[in-house]
């Protein structure tokens, strides 16, 4: 029994050691040659009220939402250590309208994750994120696409049973009605392959050692240097791309704000005078009217010109009301009057 026990922790260290070794051997293969080495043999599509597992055309098991536990291990068997696509409805996805500088066409993904903070509720970190182009504005200099992500919430539950199964996610996309669009599966939903994945590539890794060591490993370290040159000229657009629309918007505000205060300059005078005209009454007439911005100087005849001083000082918009010159008797009836005022601050404000 002990000899068994001991021949058991033996077996167990011995798979563990051998699933990191394949494991560091399969990360040294490019990501395109690792897609087309496993593709994705069967469908997991998952519907607003169902998750359907789709072996072929003719051969599918719905399972209605939320899951059951009977449901659940039906699905996890059905599964179990099968590579597998995750197809998601297009009710369950977001899509809005982009548009991106045509530079940045080479680094679309690094600049929709900017957008995913300023164009929907969520955070680029909890969606999964993928798009397709609608058309390249050359004379423009504008790269319109659409923005589709999928919230990694509504995917938690699939993600444990893929797990659960041992099961391998090689492509996440959303079924849109004038077709596919794949999602950047970001390495969260892939899970083991098991004992048939690691028989499989134990295979491949004996039969192609020697060339991946004397042919892939040089391009594995040209890529890696790609690639990181153009996450690095990527982060560079997105940051010029970020300061020019910035600039953008401080140019159309400050248009508008001159455009404000040309307006309000012209309309300024037209809107004093008539509330002077309002509260001095009938029987008072203007022969003279001046305004510098801060002061109204008015000449004019009415009844009482100490009458007309006093309602300018009680309007909420005028103050210190103060005669430039003597009043004297008008010809007929009334006075004769020469008078300036300021303009109360929160009227100009207002204004």
């Amino acid at each position: 029994m002990a000899a068994m026990t001991g021949l058991g922790k033996v077996a167990e260290q011995a798979s563990k050691g051998w699933s990191w070794w394949t494991a560091e051997l399969q990360s040294c293969v490019p990501a395109r040659l690792r897609t087309w080495m496993k593709p994705a043999n069967i469908r997991i599509e998952v519907a607003e009220d169902a998750v359907t597992v789709r072996r072929s055309a003719r051969s599918a098991s719905s399972f209605a939402l939320p899951l059951i536990e009977v449901d659940r291990a039906l699905l996890i068997r059905a599964i179990r250590r099968r590579r597998t696509a995750i197809i998601v409805a297009a009710d369950r996805a977001l899509t809005c309208p982009v548009d991106l500088p045509l530079a940045a066409e080479r680094a679309v993904p690094a600049a929709l994750r900017f957008e995913v903070d300023r164009r929907t509720p969520f955070k680029a970190a909890n969606v999964h994120i993928g798009y397709r182009i609608r058309e390249r504005d050359s004379a423009g200099r504008k790269l319109k696409v659409d923005l589709v992500c999928v919230p990694k919430r509504l995917l938690d539950q699939i993600r444990e049973i893929v797990a659960e199964a041992g099961a391998t996610v090689e492509a996440l996309a959303v079924d849109l009605p004038d077709g596919k669009v794949d999602l950047a599966l970001d390495g969260e939903a892939r899970a083991s392959t098991g004992n048939a994945g690691r028989i499989a590539t134990l295979g491949w890794v004996l039969g192609g050692a020697a060339a991946l060591a004397g042919v892939f490993i040089p391009l594995l370290r040209l890529e890696a240097a790609a690639d990181s040159l153009e996450a690095e000229v990527a982060s560079l657009r997105q940051g010029a791309a970020r300061a020019a629309d910035l600039e953008r918007q401080l140019s159309e505000f400050t248009a508008r704000e001159e455009a404000l205060d040309a307006f309000l300059a012209g309309k300024a005078p037209l809107i004093l005078l008539a509330e002077l005209a309002r509260i001095s009454g009938d029987d008072t007439h203007f022969t003279g009217f001046r305004f510098d911005g801060g002061t109204i100087y008015v000449d004019g005849q009415g009844a009482s010109a100490a009458g007309l001083a006093e309602v300018i000082e009680n309007s909420p918009h005028f103050r210190n009301p103060v005669f430039r010159a003597a009043v004297v008797p008008a010809s007929g009836s009334g006075e004769q009057f020469s008078l300036s005022f300021d303009i109360e601050r929160a009227a100009a404000v207002k204004r």
